[in-house]
């Protein structure tokens, strides 16, 4: 398996996080949590990070995840430490331009990882004043791209 970077790249506030946070989830929780040995976890605001071992048959693969993606000393800082570990996966969020993008292909770099760029889905309203209804539908895209996203995580493990 080659260690790989998985990024959900896009604008701010496109709903990055809260996919990944999803992901997240989906790890700690059965039936997938019966999998997750060494695990440590963080949390900064609505962000998460996660870093564990994932049992899949007699292999063990080190993921690190982390849902911050603003620009910020905290995504420089755990891509670094991801890469230190070193991590088999690492799933996080990148802005489309600037100092994520630029963090993320340095842990690249550093630690010869491939790169996958992801996106989310995004609802685009019919009404944009029906705040609620946005909310609901887009909770609804995130929760569709993390199951998107943790397929392809899985789909690296196998």
């Amino acid at each position: 398996m080659n260690r790989t970077i998985l990024a959900i790249r896009g604008r701010a506030n496109q709903g990055k996080s809260k996919t990944i946070c999803k992901v997240i989830e989906k790890l700690v929780k059965p039936p997938e949590a019966a999998k997750i040995t060494n695990e440590t976890t963080g949390e900064s605001g609505d962000d998460k990070w996660l870093l564990a071992d994932y049992h899949s048959g007699d292999r063990i693969v080190r993921i690190g995840i982390t849902s911050e993606g603003d620009p910020g000393r905290t995504l420089k800082e755990l891509l670094e430490r991801f890469v230190d570990e070193p991590c088999d996966i690492i799933l996080c969020a990148s802005r489309t331009r600037g100092e994520t993008l630029k963090w993320v292909r340095q842990a690249r770099d550093k630690g010869s990882y491939d790169l996958i760029w992801l996106s989310n889905m995004r609802l685009e309203p019919e009404d944009p004043s029906d705040i609620d209804q946005i909310e609901r539908q887009q909770d609804r895209c995130n929760e569709a791209s993390a199951n998107y996203v943790f397929g392809v995580m899985m789909e690296l493990i196998d």
